[in-house]
């Protein structure tokens, strides 16, 4: 799993390979350090924090929360009243979740208040999730076990359809805001790999790596680093 770092750990990249939790610069892949051992083989999501950590969901959907550094992945009591998900994202003071029965919501941890779309955006469970700043305020990219890809903004509205949808779970998702615009990134179990600008209609450009996706990010330079069962990469945009 791949993750963009937050607040402290922000410029690096969270990398986990089921044996440990490890920080890298996305430019160059060279590993800073490791911040720490796991346990778990096969996590659903990570993601940092604000805090400084990072926040590991395994299979049984537990958050748990990872030191990085020293800095606490999350303060005692700070999970207690989030309740199941199933995929989250960090992103500045918030922590973005996806629930087992399609909802989404966004938290912002300083103040406790929550947003979530009016209805569930998924016909069954979210399976990945990415946030980025965006037209003043934040966007979510959701996608679910029903093949569809949602964008949302706190405070306001979805969309009134999905931006993608495909007959097949998605894996992973990511926003990043780059040097060529607003990219959004989706995968599903099938193995495609798909980029596009967001609020484009056309399709952008579909990749096959030969193995489906696990995890998604999106570096402010442009890269997409793609978390594959054995191996990460950094694929970089031309044209």
């Amino acid at each position: 799993m791949t993750a963009l770092g937050v607040g402290p750990t922000a410029g690096s990249l969270l990398l986990a390979d089921g044996t440990a939790l490890g920080l890298a610069d996305p430019s160059t892949g060279e590993i800073a350090g490791t911040a720490g051992e796991l346990t778990e083989a096969n996590p659903r999501s990570l993601a940092a924090t604000p805090f400084g950590g990072a926040l590991l969901l395994d299979a049984s959907g537990v958050l748990r929360p990872l030191a990085v550094d020293g800095a606490v992945g999350a303060p005692p009591g700070a999970l207690d009243a989030l309740g199941p998900c199933t995929a989250v994202a960090g992103h500045h003071d918030a922590l973005v979740l996806g629930h087992p029965d399609g909802s989404t919501s966004h938290r912002t941890l300083s103040t406790g208040v929550t947003h979530r779309p009016g209805t569930p955006l998924h016909d069954g469970p979210v399976t990945a999730l990415g946030v980025t700043d965006a037209d003043g305020g934040t966007l979510v990219v959701s996608g679910g076990e029903d093949g569809r890809v949602w964008t949302w903004m706190p405070g306001r509205p979805p969309l009134p359809a999905p931006v993608d949808q495909r007959p097949h779970p998605v894996t992973a998702t990511a926003l990043g805001a780059t040097p060529a615009g607003l990219l959004l990134a989706a995968a599903w179990s099938d193995g495609l790999l798909r980029l596009r600008r967001w609020g484009e209609r056309h399709r952008g450009a579909d990749i096959r790596l030969g193995a489906p996706v696990r995890s998604l990010a999106v570096t402010p330079d442009g890269l997409v680093v793609v978390a594959l069962p054995e191996a990460v990469l950094a694929l970089t945009l031309v044209g």
